[in-house]
């Protein structure tokens, strides 16, 4: 499960989810990607023209999204390499839309109270941001065990990779990256690296380098 890091998300440009009313389907948006849900309804259940058209929108908002995701953290990765070791945080899953499209197929309709179907929006570059996210947990994990360890250039290395974040192109979604720099970063020093513990307290286990990992588990 992801832990986002409540410092970073602070400064975070408007990457927001949204849940929509109805939409018309798109009928370009037909590509399905490996993480989308099953689509297959229950041979026996027979569905109105209502609930066929919020299924059919369902399943092709479902296709967006996970498309956008895929996509995103896949340009995202090109650009955010990690230290050795790290991970980035397994896929946000959808849930609430999956379970819509499930009931529906199965002839069980919306929730109770729910009168019409939730598509999900995301903003443009929303998983992107996540990742870097995953992607500063991990160096400055990185920089704060090199530190503990006494390898002074290799946490000064992590440190000026954390700086350089600033020429990237998803820094743009970070306008306040530099007061992350400031409160978390710049403080670090040999034996004195108590300034990001509050910062790193939240990060998904996986993108923290193994060296850190071990000291919070």
């Amino acid at each position: 499960m992801r832990h986002p890091n409540p410092i970073a998300l602070s400064s975070m440009a408007l990457v927001v989810l949204t849940a929509c009313a109805p939409a018309s389907p798109d009928p370009a948006a037909n590509s399905t990607p490996s993480s989308s849900v099953a689509s297959t309804p229950d041979a026996s259940v027979s569905l109105g023209a209502e609930e066929a058209q919020w299924l059919e929108e369902l399943r092709e908002n479902r296709s967006e999204v996970g498309a956008q995701q895929e996509r995103e953290r896949a340009e995202a990765e090109a650009l955010l390499p990690l230290p050795a070791g790290a991970e980035w945080s397994t896929f946000e899953r959808f849930a609430e839309l999956d379970e819509q499209i499930e009931r529906l197929e199965g002839g069980s309709g919306l929730s109770s109270g729910q009168t019409h179907p939730m598509p999900l929006r995301y903003e443009d570059g929303f998983f992107a941001s996540l990742m870097a996210i995953d992607w500063q947990c991990a160096w400055l994990s990185e920089a704060v065990s090199q530190y503990d360890a006494g390898n002074l250039t290799a946490a000064q290395d992590a440190v000026e990779t954390l700086r350089s974040f600033t020429e990237k192109p998803l820094a743009a979604a970070f306008p306040d990256y530099s007061s992350y720099l400031e409160a978390f970063v710049e403080p670090l020093g040999p034996e004195d690296t108590d300034a990001a513990t509050p910062t790193l307290l939240p990060c998904a286990p996986e993108s923290l380098v193994p060296a850190y990992r071990e000291t919070v588990e």
